[in-house]
C-alpha cells in the first residue's frame, strides 16, 4: 500500500495500515514535533525575580519562587534554625500542658440515675 509520509510529504510503500512515517530520520523528526507540541509550552521559563536572604540580609536573584536563601550556608542554617524553632515550640506545649490543670472527663457513658453522692453505682445492683 502506498501512503504519504506525515512528514517530509513523500510516497513510500507501507507495511502496515496504520504507518504514517516513511524512514528513521522522519521517525525523529515526528518525536521532536511531539515534544514541543506536548512539553514546550510547560517549561516556560520564569524571569528571575530580586529576593532578600532571611538570614544574611543580602540581595540575590531567583527562578524559583520558593527560594528564601542566597546560597547553600545561609539555607542550611535556615534549616536548622527552623528545625529547633519547631522542637522548642513542640516542648513549649508539651510543657503548658503539663502546667495547665485537666478537665474532668465527662461521664457520658452512665446510665441517668445511677449517680448518687459522688460514688457511682453499677447497674447490676453492686457497690
Amino acid at each position: 500500500m502506498i501512503t504519504l509520509c506525515r512528514i517530509c510529504d513523500e510516497p513510500f510503500n507501507a507495511k502496515r495500515v496504520n504507518q504514517t512515517i516513511c524512514s528513521h530520520q522522519c521517525r525523529q523528526e515526528n518525536r521532536h514535533i511531539i515534544y514541543k507540541r506536548n512539553y514546550k509550552g510547560s517549561y516556560h521559563k520564569v524571569s528571575p525575580t530580586k529576593k532578600v536572604c532571611v538570614i544574611c540580609k543580602s540581595d540575590f536573584e531567583t527562578n524559583n519562587n520558593s527560594q528564601k536563601c542566597c546560597g547553600k550556608e545561609c539555607s542550611n542554617t535556615n534549616r536548622l534554625n527552623i528545625s529547633r524553632k519547631l522542637y522548642h515550640d513542640g516542648r513549649k506545649s508539651k510543657q503548658e500542658e503539663k502546667k495547665s490543670p485537666k478537665k474532668p472527663v465527662d461521664n457520658y457513658w452512665l446510665v441517668p440515675g445511677t449517680i448518687s453522692s459522688n460514688r457511682i453505682s453499677s447497674p447490676m445492683g453492686g457497690a
